[in-house]
């Protein structure tokens, strides 16, 4: 199990999986994406001007698990 404090939950295909942003050690904001049981850890950086919500968040989980099975 992960802290779920100041994530929110996205359940993607019958997985719930918990994101947040983020600042990295260069100060350049990243989205962190984690499933319930810790088996996948994504880090996505991003551009300030894109505005970040759920769907966001869910193509970027579709793109990496559609690349993962190719």
């Amino acid at each position: 199990m992960i802290s779920t404090k100041g994530k929110r939950k996205l359940e993607y295909k019958g997985i719930n999986y918990y994101w947040n942003i983020r600042k990295d050690s260069a100060h350049i904001p990243c989205i962190h994406i984690m499933s319930e049981d810790k088996a996948l850890q994504l880090i996505f950086s991003f551009d300030r001007e894109i505005g970040i919500g759920t769907q966001y968040v869910k193509k970027l989980l579709e793109k990496y698990l559609e690349e993962k099975q190719d």
